[in-house]
């Protein structure tokens, strides 16, 4: 069972008011300390004043006393009694012979004295008359300092728990007003509707944390917005990739059904069929790699990888089709996998682009980084293609790349593929081929 309560505003109270109660017992503690040590104080202050003049006067007199001090002894160190006001009734001494041999200056001492009503404070002093030490004691009833004691320690006592009551409500009352804000926002927040993410929280000019929760939920609602659109734009790009083979495949089956007499139409629309059926594929696992780029799913181990090696093995799968050369050598700091599915999507794009050659090149790049670059010497990228070459579904130019089975993923996948492995890429035109470059820097293997 939780000892706080569920409200912030209560959980808040209850703090301010435990912590103003620790504060107020500390406080009340030393002012009780200080005023008790300042009554008792005042005693000793009269005392003094009465000692100082009485050490005048028995010290004229032989120890004599005069006979209007309420009470004072002159002793002698064998305790018997000199002198003492009429006051004390009885002439024994008031200290014991041990107590007196201990004073040797200015000492104080609580004793029960039946003359002054009980409980009491005495000063002794030590002082020589005729050249016989003695020693003067001089008394106080502690009645009033009792009394003031204790009507301090009441008035504390009562006082406290209501100023802890009044502490304890003001901080309920502030902490509702400081979270009244806090409130508002969140009545907003919630009243914001999934189909109308564009909206925001009014951002109050207050320069303190509101404003700044403010302004922090509102770049979280533009993140989100931004996420969803994105997602939203992924799924209608996918639905119409995914719509076009799937009616081309269904067309195809349709005519081989029609015409089940005629091997020579049913072939070929089986192959037709055939090479719809692989292209769904592909796109089903381009699909499915840029869904675990996003959900951020944890990479292969890495590992040092001869991008000379690596892009030689891809070009050897790719078979017979416009050449590509592979140019110097270079070991990178990448997941070899990842960078063979690169490879694989670059060279896949630069030979369906390319007039005559393709070439991988691995050289030094800068920062110490190894660069790999794909070129060819096809028109390259549209200058409109430029600012958006690694977004999803993005083609230069839908048609042909219906008819060579083009996805619109591959760049993506590529860039990708890059982000994860702390490589940055860029894509551009020129050298060293004339048209599209494609230029990825890898941490140093």
């Amino acid at each position: 069972m939780p000892l706080l309560p569920s409200s912030l505003r209560s959980r808040l109270a209850v703090l301010f008011a435990f912590g103003s109660t620790v504060l107020l017992v500390v406080l009340v503690g030393g002012l009780y300390l200080v005023l008790d040590h300042e009554l008792l104080a005042s005693v000793d202050r009269g005392l003094s004043s009465r000692s100082d003049d009485l050490v005048a006067v028995a010290t004229s007199q032989a120890g004599q006393l005069p006979d209007r001090d309420p009470y004072a002894q002159v002793l002698r160190t064998d305790g018997n009694v000199v002198d003492q006001a009429p006051e004390v009734a009885h002439p024994q001494s008031v200290l014991s012979v041990e107590q007196i041999a201990g004073v040797r200056g200015p000492t104080w001492l609580r004793v029960d004295v039946p003359e002054l009503g009980g409980p009491s404070r005495l000063l002794a002093r030590p002082l020589v008359v005729n050249g016989t030490p003695e020693v003067l004691v001089v008394g106080s009833p502690l009645d009033d300092y009792l009394r003031s004691r204790q009507r301090l320690a009441v008035v504390l006592a009562v006082a406290s728990p209501l100023l802890i009551g009044l502490l304890a409500a003001a901080g309920w009352v502030l902490a509702g007003a400081a979270l009244r804000p806090v409130g508002r926002l969140t009545d907003e927040t919630a009243a914001i509707p999934v189909d109308d993410l564009g909206r925001r929280l009014a951002v109050p000019d207050s320069h303190d944390e509101i404003e700044q929760l403010a302004r922090t939920i509102n770049a979280l609602l533009d993140r989100v917005e931004r996420s969803v659109s994105h997602e939203r734009q992924f799924i209608d790009d996918a639905s119409h990739e995914l719509r076009t083979p799937i009616s081309i495949l269904r067309g195809e089956l349709e005519l081989a059904l029609a015409r089940p007499d005629d091997p020579s139409e049913v072939a070929a629309s089986l192959q037709s069929a055939f090479d719809e059926a692989a292209r769904l594929g592909r796109l089903a696992d381009d699909l499915l790699v840029m869904a675990r780029s996003r959900a951020g799913e944890p990479h292969r181990i890495r590992a040092s990888v001869d991008l000379r090696v690596a892009a030689e093995r891809v070009v050897h799968l790719l078979g017979p089709g416009v050449p590509i050369s592979v140019l110097g050598s270079g070991a990178a700091l990448a997941d070899p996998d990842g960078v063979e599915q690169m490879l694989l999507n670059l060279l896949t794009n630069a030979r369906r682009h390319a007039t005559s050659v393709v070439e991988v090149r691995v050289a030094p790049g800068d920062d110490d980084r190894v660069e790999l670059v794909v070129a060819d010497d096809g028109p390259g990228f549209a200058a409109s293609m430029l600012p958006v070459t690694f977004e999803r579904f993005v083609r230069p130019d839908p048609t042909r790349s219906r008819a060579t089975g083009g996805t619109g993923l591959g760049l993506a996948i590529v860039a990708a593929q890059a982000r994860a492995q702390d490589a940055t890429i860029e894509a551009g035109n020129g050298l060293p081929l004339g048209g599209a470059v494609v230029r990825i820097a890898f941490p140093p293997g």
